[in-house]
């Protein structure tokens, strides 16, 4: 299912205030991505994924969450290193990866949900 215009080709910033909204209650799956701005790994996985949010618009949500601006959401998903990277569908965590994963890697891990 296509939801026309969505989310304008690119990830959305998540907050502890906005996942609720954002994550749990998207009309379509969500690929949420912890990362911080110090972190080299996540320079080098954030261009991939800034593909897919633009690639998969309208099938797939995704959102970035600062993991030092939101220390909550990462303490309740146990994000230890970043990047982290978690799959939601319906609301509820489907599938993660963590560190550095290949752009392909991360569309097989999606392709079940769009």
């Amino acid at each position: 299912m296509k939801i026309q215009d969505a989310f304008n080709n690119r990830p959305v910033e998540v907050t502890e205030n906005t996942f609720e909204s954002q994550i749990v209650n998207s009309p379509v799956p969500v690929l949420a991505v912890f990362w911080a701005p110090w972190c080299t790994a996540c320079r080098a996985v954030l261009p991939a994924v800034d593909r897919i949010a633009s690639n998969l618009t309208g099938r797939i949500k995704v959102a970035k969450i600062h993991m030092e601006q939101n220390p909550a959401l990462a303490s309740r998903f146990q994000v230890m290193n970043v990047p982290f990277m978690i799959i939601f569908d319906n609301g509820a965590e489907k599938d993660s990866m963590a560190g550095a994963v290949p752009e392909t890697d991360i569309l097989k891990k999606l392709t079940p949900y769009y």
